[in-house]
């Protein structure tokens, strides 16, 4: 008596090649989807409550195309395509420039580029602006809690302001 079972290599082999020709057909896995955002508006210089729009606009697709903007200088490649009007004109000159070695640094760097632009084009006094906004501020008669409470957290973030003084 052979109390071990045959094993019949024929049909092993057979199995194991049908194990991997199943595992070779599988589809490939599929890539992981990016959120779709929308390109920023043409940002001209000329309304500076725009520009935190268009900055923000211009980093969610920086952060949805990860690969395609991992350089600062095609982030504010990027960022001139969108500039029209004077914020164009005041641009121009810098990148016509021949001479690499006299450009400015903020044409090589994403957050210097990004200071430079609030520094040209932003508010001149935001804290003040928003300051007097939240100030002012009053619920319509026609206008629901829920808007009202949302224009004040966003004045109320860009104060600065402690919760003790809100």
């Amino acid at each position: 008596y052979n109390p071990q079972p045959q094993v019949d290599y024929n049909q092993f082999a057979h199995i194991i090649g049908m194990y991997l020709q199943a595992a070779n057909n599988r589809p490939a896995p599929l890539p992981a989807e990016r959120p779709i955002v929308k390109e920023p508006e043409r940002f001209s210089g000329n309304a500076p409550k725009k520009l935190r729009t268009f900055l923000l606009s211009c980093e969610l697709v920086f952060e949805t195309q990860p690969r395609t903007f991992a350089r600062d200088e095609t982030r504010i490649m990027y960022a001139i395509s969108y500039l029209t009007d004077s914020a164009h004109a005041w641009i121009e000159p810098y990148r016509s420039d021949p001479n690499p070695a006299t450009r400015p640094v903020f044409l090589n760097d994403w957050q210097e580029f990004r200071a430079e632009l609030i520094a040209q084009f932003g508010e001149i006094r935001p804290e003040q602006n928003v300051e007097m906004q939240l100030d002012g501020l009053m619920m319509k008669e026609t206008d629901t809690v829920r808007n009202y409470a949302i224009q004040f957290n966003a004045f109320a973030r860009d104060t600065g302001w402690d919760a003790v003084a809100l």
